[in-house]
């Protein structure tokens, strides 16, 4: 599937998204993804779909090429999580949190919040993912009330 010229900057040939419930609001790309990464995202997933190459390429670019980077939110409760793979080992993995606007990486890349969200929503439509996808673009815009802001983040 990729060369490994772009992100995630390695070869990988199998791409697998998962959608999965977080009773613990955790999220699984804080580290590096390995495989007791995921025989732990294993025992919470709800849906596994193998994306074929213009998924993953309509992935990448949903994640990395907004002309403008997205602004970062306080709550981050991932349901979506996309792992690369080569030979079966993890290698570089997406994470989506639809409710905050927010995605992770792993390995991290600045570009990582040049996110297109409606193209990111689609996708996760197109592959069935059915819960947890709810964004609407107008919810980004609106501003945030009553939210308690620690002192070391004014």
């Amino acid at each position: 599937m990729s060369e490994g010229t772009a992100w995630p900057h390695v070869a990988y040939d199998k791409v697998i998204g998962y959608h999965f419930e977080n009773p613990n609001h955790s999220t699984f790309v804080a580290e590096a993804v390995t495989a007791s990464t995921v025989a732990g995202l294993s025992k919470v997933k709800t849906q596994e779909v193998t994306l074929d190459d213009k998924q993953a390429k309509e992935l990448l670019a949903a994640t990395f090429d907004a002309a403008k980077p997205v602004s970062l939110a306080f709550c981050y409760d991932p349901h979506h999580v996309f792992v690369f793979y080569a030979k079966d080992t993890p290698v570089a993995a997406i994470e989506v949190c639809f409710h905050c606007i927010t995605v992770q990486c792993w390995p991290k890349d600045e570009l990582v919040h040049h996110n297109d969200f409606v193209k990111l929503n689609g996708l996760c439509q197109a592959l069935g993912f059915k819960e947890h996808v709810t964004y609407q673009p107008e919810a980004k815009e609106q501003p945030l009330k009553n939210i308690a802001v620690p002192p070391g983040l004014r």
